[in-house]
């Protein structure tokens, strides 16, 4: 199995959540589109031009992290 390219802003690897939380929503979304749908429930979106980190949105959300 090869590993994902070290370029990849959210490869899987422990400590994902965490890694995360600092990465803008804007940037999530450009590299995995789908990132809106997981995260619409929650009312995140790209309002700011998702600029706000995904940690700083699941806060003011009040969303749940899990790894």
């Amino acid at each position: 199995m090869s590993r994902p390219p070290a370029t990849d802003p959210i490869a899987l690897r422990p400590g994902l959540v965490q890694e995360l939380t600092s990465v803008p929503i804007r940037e999530l979304t450009a590299a995995y589109p789908i990132t809106l749908a997981i995260l619409a429930p929650y009312g995140i979106d790209l309002c700011c031009g998702g600029a706000h980190p995904l940690g700083e949105a699941l806060d003011l959300h009040a969303a749940p992290r899990s790894d």
